[in-house]
């Protein structure tokens, strides 16, 4: 059968017969062809300090890279760490703590690949707080006074480091001082019913209290330890493996995200950040947002020193190189191709 054709009045070729069936089939395997979006399952937990991720899926930055985010909710920091290692996870974004270092000393193939929060002096979102009432009376407004207190603290396998810092300013250890475990959620009642003296704690707890009048600043982090890298986003053996490509397509989406994080507390933004922390406006006007380095770049030197100390106090058994700690290359490809889209 000959191929027919005929004009249409706009003069555009219309085609019958056999031409018109392979343009539809050409068409069909095209869009069958299409590549269904990668399945990126990222760490969640509710603080402002994952707003760069909760922008980034927001704005779209993640479906721009062909990229679908499933968010996988923990309860605490620290916890992701085994789902990360198994293959469960793809992304975690928490604390530089020792389940990270022993992990990859025991050969994990997971690295941390960008800043996720670090101490700057422009911003306390990090601190040890004081009960107001011991405070105003004068009987803690040292961190030698803290000797024989009730402090909440976190890990010590994630803030050991730093917790030693402070308390050594005092010429305390973590033996001078009573240590209450419980979550942060509970601090604020805690410090109201006077269950604990001090707290270490960040925003909007920091912010929070402070506005209730149940505690002060007695120690910011950033005085002790600044740069301190505090968090980092870490990826998983499927990115840093066989799915490198989608690794760096999160970077991009991920360091868009940041970029417009760094923007400041614009109303899109604050709107975006009241969505997935449920805090309202007025306490989100006053909290410090965490820095994070627009390009990703990590303090090196501030994780070994803590991989040094946790060696030191037992909290790991072998220290690991940097190269096996740190993989820049989803950064620097990201930054790449944003700037470039930039000029």
């Amino acid at each position: 059968m000959k191929e027919k054709y005929i004009r249409g009045k706009a003069g555009i070729l219309v085609f019958t017969g056999i031409s018109l069936a392979v343009l539809f089939t050409f068409s069909s395997l095209n869009q069958g062809l299409a590549e269904e979006p990668f399945t990126v399952k990222v760490s969640l937990l509710p603080y402002i300090s994952y707003a760069p991720i909760f922008i980034a899926l927001e704005e779209g930055y993640f479906s721009e890279q062909g990229l679908r985010i499933e968010l996988i909710r923990f309860s605490r920091g620290g916890q992701s760490m085994p789902a990360l290692v198994r293959g469960h996870l793809d992304v975690t974004a928490d604390t530089t703590g020792a389940s990270l270092f022993a992990a990859i000393a025991r050969g994990s193939n997971i690295r941390i690949v960008a800043d996720k929060g670090h101490l700057d002096p422009t911003c306390t979102y990090i601190a040890i707080m004081v009960r107001k009432d011991l405070h105003d009376s004068g009987e803690v407004t040292a961190i030698e006074q803290l000797k024989g207190r009730k402090v909440s603290l976190g890990s010590i396998t994630n803030w050991g480091y730093i917790y030693e810092k402070i308390l050594s300013k005092g010429c305390l250890t973590l033996e001078d001082i009573e240590i209450v475990r419980m979550p942060a959620s509970a601090q604020i009642e805690a410090f109201a019913t006077g269950a604990i003296d001090a707290a270490s704690t960040g925003d909007p707890l920091i912010t929070q209290l402070e506005t209730l009048g149940y505690a002060v600043k007695l120690a910011k982090y950033e005085d002790f330890v600044p740069d301190y890298q505090s968090a980092s986003i870490v990826f998983g053996p499927s990115l840093i493996g066989k799915n490198r490509k989608q690794g760096r397509k999160f970077m991009i989406a991920y360091l868009k995200g940041v970029r417009q994080y760094n923007e400041g507390k614009t109303m899109r933004n604050i709107k975006i950040f009241q969505k997935y922390t449920g805090l309202d406006t007025d306490i989100l006007n006053k909290i410090c947002l965490p820095p994070v380095s627009s390009d990703g770049n990590i303090n090196t030197e501030s994780i070994l020193t803590v991989q040094d100390w946790m060696y030191e106090n037992g909290y790991i058994d072998n220290k690991v190189t940097l190269d096996q700690l740190i993989d820049m290359s989803f950064a620097e490809y990201a930054n790449e191709v944003l700037e470039r889209k930039d000029m």
